[in-house]
């Protein structure tokens, strides 16, 4: 069973809109080579799914590809560039409140051989940063990229490869879902231990299936699946996301299965993830099974098992975000290794395993944490002022 730490990245950028396809103007495009392709390092965090992106030759920058955001850049990264936001005003992401965001112009976008022209980004506070925080990402590309591109993500070859649509066809042997739109994310139909429900598709969302509240109070769901405990299971763009956690059975997309994911029971009643329409959003614990391929404009995708096709997703230890010491605990598990070890909020890990936790990388500390149960990580914890040694035992948790 996996058992992970995270480093949680924000959720959806915008509120789904009416039902049906973007009708916002395709960007322009450009490859360097005849090739009409691009490929991309591809750096998997646990939680979203990250590129390299250049801002008129400036960065490398990483950036969050997320099939439904919008583009977006954090503040500090607008004044990095020198660039003055306009129309500021409010927006409305996953979690309960509005937040003020902007919007720059930018006339070129580089994503290894490709360049986006004239590309339109929010500027907004990705999350709700502590104290000191540098997050490990500075922007989405969003559903834009996905409207005027196939996105090929491989997380077995590491990379995401940028294709032009004309002439393209898909040649992989990874089962066709078809897809509509609900705002700009795709959805599909599909069942959750046999109930039946209408599912989008979020590459920048942490966790593996969130069921939304009005699905479960329609289909008197809510004991359904007897929850394991309460948490906050994510923040994003409006505040935290808080839900009952609980491990279902079968989740079928057309020829698609997923086995015992972890089932979030959301107890949002108002933003993206209290949406009457749709069951719920699937999300990284999902992706993390497959090699997927996005074609907007066939409203299609396709699914590859990658080599952790059998790997169980599992509930968060605890959520973290970098700061200047290491990593700053925002929340711990009830009755998880995390709490059982005594790590509280606000404790900042300043080493790991006998590492500078300043020095850990996102993949090494994913990596850390999903080994065995049984397995004991040393701590050095910094409490307030004072320095704790900790370890901590990692078992299953759900």
């Amino acid at each position: 069973m996996r058992v992970a730490a995270a480093v949680v990245l924000m959720l959806l950028a915008t509120a789904p809109s009416a039902e049906g396809a973007t009708s916002a103007p395709v960007p322009d495009f450009t490859f360097d080579s005849s090739a009409r392709w691009s490929a991309s390092l591809l750096t998997l965090t646990g939680d979203a799914f990250l590129i390299d992106v250049t801002i008129g030759g400036r960065g490398p920058y990483p950036f969050a590809l997320d099939t439904g955001g919008e583009d977006a850049m954090d503040p500090d990264l607008a004044r990095e560039l020198g660039l003055t936001p306009t129309g500021v005003g409010e927006v409305q992401g996953a979690g309960p409140v509005t937040v003020t965001a902007g919007r720059v112009t930018l006339p070129s976008v580089e994503i290894g051989h490709l360049t986006l022209h004239d590309r339109v980004f929010r500027v907004l506070t990705l999350g709700v940063p502590a104290e000191n925080y540098v997050p490990p990402y500075r922007g989405l590309i969003g559903h834009a990229l996905f409207d005027s591109l196939v996105v090929h993500i491989d997380q077995d070859g590491g990379s995401v490869v940028l294709s032009d649509p004309e002439g393209w066809s898909y040649r992989g042997d990874g089962k066709a879902l078809n897809f509509d739109f609900h705002g700009h994310l795709p959805v599909v139909s599909g069942s959750i231990d046999g109930i039946p429900g209408r599912f989008t598709l979020d590459t920048g969302q942490v966790n593996s299936l969130t069921l939304f509240q009005p699905f479960l109070v329609a289909h008197r769901l809510e004991d359904f699946w007897p929850p394991r405990f309460t948490a906050k299971v994510g923040w994003g763009i409006g505040g935290d996301i808080e839900a009952d956690v609980a491990r279902g059975t079968l989740l079928r997309l057309g020829d698609v299965q997923i086995d015992r994911p972890v089932l979030y029971l959301s107890h949002q009643k108002t933003g993206a993830f209290a949406d009457p329409e749709i069951a719920g959003n699937i999300g990284e614990g999902v992706f993390m099974r497959f090699n997927v391929t996005f074609n907007y404009l066939q409203r299609r995708a396709w699914f590859e098992r990658t080599r952790n096709y059998g790997r169980e997703d599992d509930v968060h230890l605890m959520t973290l975000r970098r700061s200047f010491g290491g990593f700053t605990v925002l929340s711990v598990l009830p009755g998880g290794a995390a709490a059982l070890a005594g790590l509280r909020p606000g404790d900042v890990l300043e080493a790991i395993d006998g590492h500078d936790a300043t020095r850990v990388e996102d993949n090494d500390l994913q990596r850390i944490f999903r080994r065995g149960a049984g397995t004991r990580v040393a701590l050095q914890v910094r409490t307030g002022g004072h320095l704790r040694n900790l370890e901590m035992e990692l078992r299953p948790s759900l």
